[in-house]
C-alpha cells in the first residue's frame, strides 16, 4: 500500500426509517480494520429518527462522524446525492442501513485499489440474507468467465452488483453527475423513481463513462433482502429498470446487437407486468418499444394494439 498516500473511503448510508437495523450497520463499520473512513449518515424524512445512534456511535471512533437530516423523505436518491455533498475523501463506499460489511471489506477494496490503480470502480461479492433476521442466504459471486469482460458482464446483469458492495472515485463521479440524475425522467405513469432501480440508473452512467472497474476477489458484504427494504412493488421493478435502459440506450463498446436485443427483452418483461397488474396503455407503450428497439420482431408491434384495443 503506498504510504503516502492510502486510500481514503467517505463511508456513505442513507437513511429512512432503519432504525431497526442501523446499529448493527455501524457497528460493522466500526469493526473495519481499514481506519482510512469518514462516515456520512443522511437522515432521509424518517419517523424514527437515527441521529441519537449515530451520535452515539461517533463518540466511539476516531474518525469523523457527519449527521444530516432531511425535512422530509426526498427519496433515496436524494439522499444519496446529499451524502455525497458532505464526503470529502477520494472514494466513496456505499453502505445502506440494512446491510453490514465484514471487518476486512474496506481493507480488500484498498488492497485492489493499490494493485490496480487506474480503478475508479470496484466492488465486493456479496451474501444475501433473507428475511429480517432469517439465516444465510446465497453467496453471490460473479464468473471468471464474466469478469474477463467485466463492463459488458455488469451492463448485461451478468455481474450482480448492491450498493453496499461497491465503492467508486470522486473522479468517476465528475464523469456520471449527480446520483440522482436522470430519476424523473420517467414514463408518465411511474412515480417514486428516486427510489426504485437507482442504483441500477447510475451504474449504466458509469458504463456510459467508460469506468474502469474491478473485483475484490472476496465475499465481505452481507445483503438484507426483506418486505420492509422494498420501496415498490415487485412487478414494477422491471418497468423501472428496463425505463433507465430504454434512457440510456446503446453505449460504445459493446456489440449493439446484443444491446438492441436485452433492452427490447426487458421492455417486453415490463409490458407483460404492467399487463398482468392491469395497466393496458403503459403495457402497450412498452410492448411499442420493445417494437422500436427490434423492428424485426413485428408481433410486438401487433401486441401493442391489441393490448390498446383489448383496454377499449
Amino acid at each position: 500500500m503506498n504510504s503516502v498516500s492510502p486510500v481514503k473511503f467517505s463511508v456513505c448510508i442513507p437513511v429512512y426509517e432503519g432504525r431497526e437495523f442501523l446499529r448493527e450497520t455501524l457497528a460493522s463499520v466500526r469493526a473495519q480494520t481499514w481506519g482510512g473512513w469518514e462516515l456520512v449518515v443522511v437522515e432521509d424524512g424518517s419517523r424514527e429518527p437515527v441521529r441519537d445512534l449515530v451520535e452515539a456511535f461517533s463518540r466511539e471512533v476516531s474518525q469523523k462522524v457527519t449527521y444530516v437530516a432531511h425535512d422530509k423523505n426526498w427519496g433515496v436518491a436524494y439522499a444519496r446525492d446529499t451524502a455525497l455533498e458532505h464526503a470529502s475523501q477520494e472514494w466513496i463506499a456505499l453502505l445502506d442501513a440494512d446491510d453490514f460489511w465484514s471487518p476486512d471489506h474496506l481493507a480488500s477494496l484498498a488492497a485492489t485499489i493499490a494493485r490496480e490503480e487506474q480503478l475508479e470502480f470496484i466492488f465486493s461479492s456479496y451474501r444475501r440474507l433473507d428475511g429480517s433476521f432469517g439465516g444465510l442466504g446465497r453467496d453471490v459471486f460473479p464468473k471468471p468467465a464474466d469478469l474477463e469482460r467485466i463492463r459488458s458482464s455488469v451492463y448485461f446483469l451478468r455481474i450482480k452488483l448492491k450498493p453496499s458492495c461497491f465503492a467508486f472515485s470522486m473522479r468517476l463521479l465528475e464523469r456520471t453527475g449527480p446520483w440522482s440524475r436522470d430519476v424523473d425522467r420517467l414514463p408518465w405513469f411511474l412515480s417514486g423513481g428516486c427510489n426504485s432501480s437507482e442504483d441500477r440508473n447510475f451504474i449504466l452512467r458509469c458504463v456510459q463513462a467508460d469506468a474502469r472497474m474491478g473485483w475484490s476477489g472476496e465475499l465481505t458484504v452481507n445483503y438484507r433482502k426483506h418486505p420492509a427494504a422494498m420501496t415498490v412493488t415487485s412487478s414494477d421493478g422491471p418497468v423501472y429498470r428496463a425505463s433507465y435502459y430504454h434512457l440510456h440506450g446503446s453505449m460504445r463498446g459493446i456489440s449493439k446487437r446484443k444491446q438492441r436485443q436485452f433492452i427490447a427483452k426487458l421492455q417486453v418483461e415490463a409490458a407483460r407486468n404492467l399487463k398482468q397488474d392491469g395497466r393496458m396503455d403503459a403495457a402497450a407503450w412498452f410492448f411499442f418499444r420493445a417494437w422500436c428497439w427490434q423492428p424485426r420482431e413485428f408481433s410486438r408491434l401487433v401486441k401493442a394494439v391489441r393490448v390498446l384495443l383489448w383496454r377499449r
